[in-house]
């Protein structure tokens, strides 16, 4: 995993906004991440269109009430909001 995926998965505006991430700071979760020895495909998506009417869920920070994710499933942003800020995440209906 290359030095710059830091801040293409988030985990520098993580730092910028002084959270942790399952109670680490960001450059140990990412260190750890990158040591743990599995396969991780890392995806780039680009923004084609938006669709109006389209429900969306937001992945907030308790502490500090940032907007960290956006999805358009609950389960989908639960499941950001579980491994990216455990206990700390909240999932809202923008």
């Amino acid at each position: 995993m290359p030095d710059e995926d830091y801040e293409r998965e988030g985990f520098a505006y993580f730092e910028e906004q002084g959270l942790l991430i399952r109670g680490r700071i960001p450059r140990t979760a990412f260190a750890e991440w990158k040591h743990e020895g599995g396969l991780y495909y890392v995806l780039d998506f680009r923004l084609v269109s938006i669709t109006p009417g389209v429900q969306k869920w937001q992945v907030r920070s308790k502490k500090t009430g940032v907007v960290c994710h956006t999805s358009t499933s609950a389960e989908g942003a639960a499941r950001w909001s579980d491994r990216f800020l455990g206990e700390h995440g909240e999932v809202v209906k923008e």
